[in-house]
């Protein structure tokens, strides 16, 4: 997507975290939004693998924001497994009490989609991390808006989504306005090699 002369500049807001991290950027809803954004993130370990780090946590939500929307593969799970990463499981539970379990969830571009047959892949992943996973019709970047209109009185701005695709999650949380945080991936294993060529693609592109 390239940026026109007549496109609004992307506004964003630094909010800065001692000791944990260093900043998020939060870009608000732009038709001149560009993957390439300069993003200064740190790995979801650094994130939400510390005890202490549920400080951050707090912190964000006393900056307003309302729910966190996840990616599964990579983010919260080594890709396709069902067992959460353990430096992090803590930080989620906490997450969940601190934010409401319906207001953590999460959105797969494979579970709960219509590739998703019966959302049967769906439902054990539900069974086995215990965190709703959204159904949905379109895949990110699209489809996040409809799973905010899910929470009345929540606004996208007042959402944070996480993941570890800058073309998926980051541009989709993005174009609506959302706090977006990219992670680092657990590991390349199992994960789809043309998705990881593009993403380190656009590392290289961007210089992120």
């Amino acid at each position: 997507m390239e940026c026109t002369k007549t496109a609004r500049p992307v506004r964003c807001r630094v909010l800065e975290f001692e000791a944990f991290l260093k900043f998020f950027l939060v870009a608000r809803r732009s038709a001149s939004f560009s993957p390439c954004s300069r993003l200064h993130l740190l790995p979801i370990s650094r994130l939400l693998g510390k005890t202490r780090c549920f400080r951050v946590i707090g912190s964000l939500k006393k900056c307003g924001v309302k729910a966190v929307i996840f990616d599964k593969d990579n983010t919260l799970t080594p890709p396709y497994s069902f067992v959460m990463n353990k430096n992090i499981d803590s930080a989620v539970r906490e997450c969940q009490k601190l934010f409401g379990y319906d207001k953590v969830v999460i959105f797969s571009n494979s579970a709960g989609s219509d590739d998703d047959k019966g959302y049967l892949h769906a439902e054990a992943i539900e069974e086995e991390l215990g965190i709703r996973v959204i159904r949905h019709k379109q895949k990110k970047p699209d489809g996040l808006l409809e799973t905010v209109s899910l929470w009345p009185g929540v606004s996208a701005r007042e959402v944070m989504m996480v993941g570890d695709r800058y073309l998926t999650d980051i541009y989709g949380g993005n174009l609506y306005g959302m706090l977006t945080v990219c992670v680092g991936i657990f590991t390349e294993e199992n994960d789809n090699k043309g998705a990881i060529l593009v993403l380190f693609l656009v590392i290289w592109l961007c210089n992120v």
